[in-house]
């Protein structure tokens, strides 16, 4: 258990833990495992009538184990759609209903998410993602250094954050980088694989020439990176689970960058991001976006993607939760 400031503390349970579906038995034992181990925590901190604060139907059963003043269920994801087997998904299933009719409130990242649920519990509330913009606004100062990878790649630079494919429209980005071989496109954080492990659409893009990996990089050297990028994409699949939910903590990163922005067309950005990014469907869209982003040369629409980033910052998203929080807290009965 480590401190990170004065009342919060981070506890990891240890990797002897590990939890399967395949086995309901041992992962009750392990669950009670768990719970002891944080209740012993609870107990060397003094801490009683804990928040407990649920990101994940797996842990529902850990409800009622910590005499929590609180249950908070913060819906972050579809998760169902990361499963393949229809056992795993119809016991994920369970365990968010049963997470969902016993948590006090609950938070969602869309409104899709948020209306599916909301005959569960109707103590449900939207809060989409955010962005830390005092860092990522760091991409328009002049005293931000560009790193020396990106430097040594062609302009222009079409740059997408990242750290996995599965959901990325792989077969468009080669047709459309295949089209126009004058572009670079950079994969800042996906790892470029080897052949025999990479699945055989992103080897056909990794093969192309024009088309960069940069592997992981640091939080604090995005700015550096997104500085030398022309436009910024998110390239989805068009996959309606994930659609629905979605809420691309990239795209309100690039917007603090003051980035021109390409993304696949959702429901949620639609309804929200309209006026401020572009969206494109096929390889000829995409094309004609990106033409159209490439020449633009005005600080005023800089400066508008910035204003907009503004209004969607992590620090308000903590504020609304926490006076959520403190509203559902006031309503408890006292013990």
């Amino acid at each position: 258990m480590s401190r990170i400031s004065t009342n919060l503390y981070s506890f990891v349970p240890p990797r002897w833990l590990p939890t399967s579906y395949r086995y309901p038995t041992l992962d009750r034992i392990i669950k009670n495992q768990r719970c002891r181990l944080i209740r012993k925590a609870m107990l060397h901190l003094g801490m009683k009538q804990p928040i407990l604060y649920i990101w994940h139907p797996a842990f529902a059963e850990m409800v009622g184990c910590f005499d929590e003043a609180l249950v908070v269920y913060h819906v972050y994801d579809e998760y169902n759609a990361f499963e393949t087997g229809a056992k795993e998904k119809e016991i994920l299933a369970t365990q968010e209903k049963a997470l969902l009719k016993r948590a006090n409130i609950v938070f969602t990242s869309a409104e899709e998410t948020c209306e599916v649920r909301r005959p569960f519990n109707p103590n449900i509330h939207v809060v989409r993602n955010g962005v830390d913009y005092k860092l990522f606004s760091k991409a328009q100062d002049n005293e931000t250094a560009i790193p020396e990878d990106m430097l040594r790649i062609p302009k222009p630079i079409i740059g997408c954050v990242a750290t996995q494919t599965p959901f990325m429209d792989l077969p468009l980005l080669t047709e459309v980088f295949r089209r126009r071989p004058d572009w670079s496109l950079v994969f800042i954080g996906v790892e470029c694989a080897a052949e025999d492990q990479a699945g055989e659409k992103l080897w056909t893009l990794q093969s192309l020439s024009n088309v960069y990996f940069t592997g992981r990089r640091s939080l604090q050297a995005m700015p550096g990176y997104l500085k030398h990028c022309d436009v910024c994409v998110v390239p989805w699949l068009p996959h309606d689970i994930m659609l629905a939910s979605s809420s691309p903590l990239k795209m309100y990163e690039y917007l603090a960058a003051g980035k021109p922005v390409i993304c696949t067309p959702t429901p949620p950005l639609r309804r929200h991001f309209d006026t401020i990014i572009t969206f494109a469907t096929n390889a000829d869209e995409w094309i004609t976006a990106i033409e159209a982003a490439l020449l633009e040369k005005n600080q005023r629409k800089v400066e508008e993607r910035q204003k907009i980033a503004r209004e969607h910052t992590w620090e308000q998203r903590v504020t609304f939760i926490t006076q959520k929080l403190a509203e559902e807290l006031s309503q408890q009965q006292p013990r």
